[in-house]
Protein backbone atom coordinates (compact mmCIF):
# COMPACT_ATOMS: atom_id res chain seq x y z
CA UNK A 1 0.00 0.00 0.00
CA UNK A 2 2.89 2.36 0.72
CA UNK A 3 4.30 2.18 -2.80
CA UNK A 4 1.00 2.40 -4.70
CA UNK A 5 -0.88 4.90 -2.53
CA UNK A 6 1.80 6.56 -0.42
CA UNK A 7 0.29 5.10 2.75
CA UNK A 8 2.58 4.37 5.68
CA UNK A 9 1.17 1.42 7.64
CA UNK A 10 2.77 0.67 11.04
CA UNK A 11 4.52 -2.71 10.96
CA UNK A 12 7.26 -4.85 12.42
CA UNK A 13 9.34 -7.73 11.14
CA UNK A 14 8.33 -11.02 12.68
CA UNK A 15 9.68 -14.57 12.27
CA UNK A 16 7.36 -15.16 9.31
CA UNK A 17 7.98 -11.82 7.65
CA UNK A 18 6.52 -8.36 7.88
CA UNK A 19 3.47 -7.94 10.12
CA UNK A 20 1.22 -4.91 9.67
CA UNK A 21 -0.54 -3.28 12.61
CA UNK A 22 -3.77 -2.69 10.70
CA UNK A 23 -5.96 -2.07 13.74
CA UNK A 24 -3.64 0.70 14.91
CA UNK A 25 -3.48 2.12 11.39
CA UNK A 26 -7.25 2.30 10.89
CA UNK A 27 -7.73 3.93 14.29
CA UNK A 28 -5.09 6.60 13.72
CA UNK A 29 -5.03 7.23 9.95
CA UNK A 30 -6.54 10.20 8.17
CA UNK A 31 -9.95 9.51 6.60
CA UNK A 32 -8.53 9.98 3.08
CA UNK A 33 -5.89 7.29 3.71
CA UNK A 34 -8.50 4.93 5.16
CA UNK A 35 -10.60 5.25 1.99
CA UNK A 36 -7.54 4.68 -0.21
CA UNK A 37 -6.74 1.61 1.89
CA UNK A 38 -10.11 0.10 1.01
CA UNK A 39 -9.05 0.20 -2.65
CA UNK A 40 -5.55 -1.08 -1.89
CA UNK A 41 -6.82 -4.05 0.12
CA UNK A 42 -9.30 -4.93 -2.63
CA UNK A 43 -6.56 -4.89 -5.26
CA UNK A 44 -4.39 -7.19 -3.16
CA UNK A 45 -7.24 -9.62 -2.48
CA UNK A 46 -8.52 -9.54 -6.07
CA UNK A 47 -5.04 -10.38 -7.34
CA UNK A 48 -4.55 -13.30 -4.99
CA UNK A 49 -5.93 -15.86 -7.46
CA UNK A 50 -8.07 -17.46 -4.77
CA UNK A 51 -11.27 -19.19 -5.87
CA UNK A 52 -12.93 -17.96 -2.67
CA UNK A 53 -13.22 -14.44 -4.20
CA UNK A 54 -11.83 -12.61 -1.17
CA UNK A 55 -11.98 -9.32 -3.06
CA UNK A 56 -15.74 -9.62 -3.54
CA UNK A 57 -16.21 -10.58 0.11
CA UNK A 58 -14.18 -7.52 1.09
CA UNK A 59 -16.41 -5.23 -0.99
CA UNK A 60 -19.54 -6.80 0.47
CA UNK A 61 -18.22 -6.16 3.98
CA UNK A 62 -17.33 -2.54 3.19
CA UNK A 63 -20.73 -1.88 1.60
CA UNK A 64 -22.47 -3.37 4.62
CA UNK A 65 -20.43 -1.16 6.96
CA UNK A 66 -21.20 1.96 4.90
CA UNK A 67 -24.91 1.11 4.95
CA UNK A 68 -25.07 0.18 8.64
CA UNK A 69 -23.22 3.33 9.71
CA UNK A 70 -25.16 5.54 7.24
CA UNK A 71 -21.90 6.82 5.78
CA UNK A 72 -21.97 9.09 2.74
CA UNK A 73 -19.80 6.81 0.62
CA UNK A 74 -20.21 4.03 -1.92
CA UNK A 75 -17.60 1.62 -3.24
CA UNK A 76 -17.67 0.51 -6.87
CA UNK A 77 -16.79 -2.90 -8.32
CA UNK A 78 -13.11 -1.91 -8.60
CA UNK A 79 -12.91 -1.06 -4.92
CA UNK A 80 -12.82 2.70 -5.50
CA UNK A 81 -14.69 4.75 -2.90
CA UNK A 82 -16.93 7.61 -4.06
CA UNK A 83 -18.63 10.33 -2.05
CA UNK A 84 -22.42 10.06 -2.08
CA UNK A 85 -24.66 13.02 -2.73
CA UNK A 86 -27.12 11.32 -0.39
CA UNK A 87 -28.83 7.96 0.04
CA UNK A 88 -31.87 8.95 -2.04
CA UNK A 89 -29.70 10.04 -4.95
CA UNK A 90 -27.71 6.82 -4.81
CA UNK A 91 -30.91 4.78 -4.82
CA UNK A 92 -32.00 6.60 -8.00
CA UNK A 93 -28.56 6.00 -9.53
CA UNK A 94 -28.63 2.28 -8.77
CA UNK A 95 -32.20 1.94 -10.04
CA UNK A 96 -31.39 3.66 -13.34
CA UNK A 97 -28.28 1.56 -13.87
CA UNK A 98 -30.29 -1.59 -13.20
CA UNK A 99 -32.79 -0.58 -15.90
CA UNK A 100 -29.94 -0.03 -18.37
CA UNK A 101 -28.63 -3.59 -18.25
CA UNK A 102 -28.15 -5.28 -21.60
CA UNK A 103 -26.47 -4.57 -24.92
CA UNK A 104 -29.33 -2.42 -26.24
CA UNK A 105 -28.71 0.11 -23.49
CA UNK A 106 -24.91 0.13 -23.72
CA UNK A 107 -24.62 3.67 -25.10
CA UNK A 108 -27.17 5.14 -22.68
CA UNK A 109 -25.45 3.40 -19.77
CA UNK A 110 -22.09 4.84 -20.81
CA UNK A 111 -23.51 8.38 -20.90
CA UNK A 112 -25.20 7.93 -17.53
CA UNK A 113 -22.01 6.55 -15.96
CA UNK A 114 -20.13 9.58 -17.29
CA UNK A 115 -22.75 11.87 -15.78
CA UNK A 116 -22.31 10.29 -12.34
CA UNK A 117 -18.51 10.38 -12.67
CA UNK A 118 -18.61 14.10 -13.56
CA UNK A 119 -20.73 14.84 -10.51
CA UNK A 120 -18.28 12.90 -8.33
CA UNK A 121 -15.26 14.84 -9.63
CA UNK A 122 -13.42 17.10 -7.20
CA UNK A 123 -14.65 19.73 -7.84
CA UNK A 124 -17.83 18.43 -9.49
CA UNK A 125 -18.10 19.06 -13.24
CA UNK A 126 -21.77 19.94 -13.11
CA UNK A 127 -21.97 21.02 -16.73
CA UNK A 128 -20.66 17.65 -17.96
CA UNK A 129 -22.95 15.85 -15.52
CA UNK A 130 -26.07 17.53 -16.91
CA UNK A 131 -24.94 17.12 -20.52
CA UNK A 132 -24.18 13.41 -20.19
CA UNK A 133 -27.43 12.68 -18.37
CA UNK A 134 -29.26 14.44 -21.19
CA UNK A 135 -27.33 12.36 -23.75
CA UNK A 136 -28.36 9.15 -21.98
CA UNK A 137 -32.03 10.14 -22.19
CA UNK A 138 -31.65 11.26 -25.80
CA UNK A 139 -30.20 7.89 -26.79
CA UNK A 140 -33.21 6.10 -25.32
CA UNK A 141 -35.58 8.62 -26.90
CA UNK A 142 -34.12 7.86 -30.33
CA UNK A 143 -34.41 4.10 -29.76
CA UNK A 144 -38.02 4.44 -28.67
CA UNK A 145 -39.18 6.67 -31.50
CA UNK A 146 -36.97 5.23 -34.24
CA UNK A 147 -36.84 8.66 -35.90
CA UNK A 148 -33.27 9.72 -35.16
CA UNK A 149 -34.63 13.08 -33.98
CA UNK A 150 -32.91 15.08 -31.27
CA UNK A 151 -34.47 15.14 -27.84
CA UNK A 152 -36.41 18.39 -27.75
CA UNK A 153 -39.61 19.50 -26.08
CA UNK A 154 -41.38 19.61 -29.45
CA UNK A 155 -40.12 16.20 -30.56
CA UNK A 156 -41.23 14.59 -27.32
CA UNK A 157 -44.75 15.84 -27.96
CA UNK A 158 -44.75 14.96 -31.65
CA UNK A 159 -43.01 11.56 -31.76
CA UNK A 160 -42.83 10.07 -28.27
CA UNK A 161 -46.42 10.80 -27.28
CA UNK A 162 -47.86 8.28 -29.79
CA UNK A 163 -45.56 5.60 -28.37
CA UNK A 164 -46.61 6.36 -24.80
CA UNK A 165 -50.29 6.45 -25.79
CA UNK A 166 -49.99 3.06 -27.51
CA UNK A 167 -48.23 1.43 -24.56
CA UNK A 168 -50.93 2.63 -22.15
CA UNK A 169 -53.95 2.28 -24.42
CA UNK A 170 -55.36 -0.78 -22.60
CA UNK A 171 -55.27 0.93 -19.19
CA UNK A 172 -57.90 3.10 -17.54
CA UNK A 173 -58.40 6.79 -18.25
CA UNK A 174 -56.69 7.92 -15.04
CA UNK A 175 -53.53 5.97 -15.85
CA UNK A 176 -53.48 7.27 -19.42
CA UNK A 177 -53.85 10.84 -18.12
CA UNK A 178 -51.07 10.23 -15.61
CA UNK A 179 -48.74 8.90 -18.32
CA UNK A 180 -49.50 11.92 -20.52
CA UNK A 181 -48.70 14.32 -17.69
CA UNK A 182 -45.44 12.51 -16.92
CA UNK A 183 -44.54 12.75 -20.60
CA UNK A 184 -45.15 16.49 -20.39
CA UNK A 185 -42.82 16.64 -17.38
CA UNK A 186 -40.18 14.74 -19.35
CA UNK A 187 -40.46 17.27 -22.18
CA UNK A 188 -39.92 20.10 -19.66
CA UNK A 189 -36.92 18.25 -18.18
CA UNK A 190 -35.37 17.87 -21.64
CA UNK A 191 -35.95 21.56 -22.33
CA UNK A 192 -34.22 22.48 -19.05
CA UNK A 193 -31.10 20.59 -20.10
CA UNK A 194 -30.74 22.19 -23.51
CA UNK A 195 -28.56 25.18 -22.51
CA UNK A 196 -25.88 22.72 -21.38
CA UNK A 197 -26.51 20.12 -24.07
CA UNK A 198 -25.53 22.52 -26.83
CA UNK A 199 -22.86 24.41 -24.91
CA UNK A 200 -19.85 22.35 -25.88
CA UNK A 201 -16.23 22.99 -26.73
CA UNK A 202 -15.15 26.55 -26.15
CA UNK A 203 -18.63 27.97 -25.68
CA UNK A 204 -18.71 30.23 -22.63
CA UNK A 205 -21.57 29.37 -20.30
CA UNK A 206 -21.70 29.27 -16.54
CA UNK A 207 -21.97 25.76 -15.14
CA UNK A 208 -25.12 24.89 -13.18
CA UNK A 209 -24.91 24.88 -9.42
CA UNK A 210 -24.32 21.54 -7.75
CA UNK A 211 -27.83 21.52 -6.30
CA UNK A 212 -29.35 22.06 -9.77
CA UNK A 213 -27.11 19.39 -11.31
CA UNK A 214 -28.13 16.93 -8.60
CA UNK A 215 -31.79 17.78 -9.21
CA UNK A 216 -31.35 17.30 -12.97
CA UNK A 217 -29.64 13.91 -12.57
CA UNK A 218 -31.99 12.71 -9.86
CA UNK A 219 -35.03 13.58 -11.97
CA UNK A 220 -33.34 12.35 -15.14
CA UNK A 221 -32.59 8.99 -13.56
CA UNK A 222 -36.32 8.42 -13.10
CA UNK A 223 -37.10 9.35 -16.69
CA UNK A 224 -34.21 7.23 -18.00
CA UNK A 225 -35.56 4.25 -16.07
CA UNK A 226 -39.05 4.88 -17.50
CA UNK A 227 -37.79 5.17 -21.08
CA UNK A 228 -35.76 1.96 -20.73
CA UNK A 229 -38.77 0.12 -19.32
CA UNK A 230 -40.99 1.30 -22.19
CA UNK A 231 -38.37 0.18 -24.68
CA UNK A 232 -38.33 -3.23 -23.05
CA UNK A 233 -42.14 -3.38 -23.23
CA UNK A 234 -42.04 -2.65 -26.96
CA UNK A 235 -39.76 -5.66 -27.55
CA UNK A 236 -41.58 -8.18 -25.37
Amino acid sequence: MASAFGIDVPHYDGPGGRVYRLEQYFLDAHAHDVLDSITAVFQILAGSGSRANPGERWLEAIREIFADEHMAYRVDDLGVVHVLVDQAFDAARVSAIGALAGEAFKAARAHFDEAIAALEDDPPDTRAAVRNCFDAAENLFKLLTGTGQDLTQANVTATLKPVVDRLHSNLDAATQSHAARMLSSFADWANAGHPYRHAQGGTEIQAPTQSLAVLHLNTGAGFIRWLAQMLTMLHL
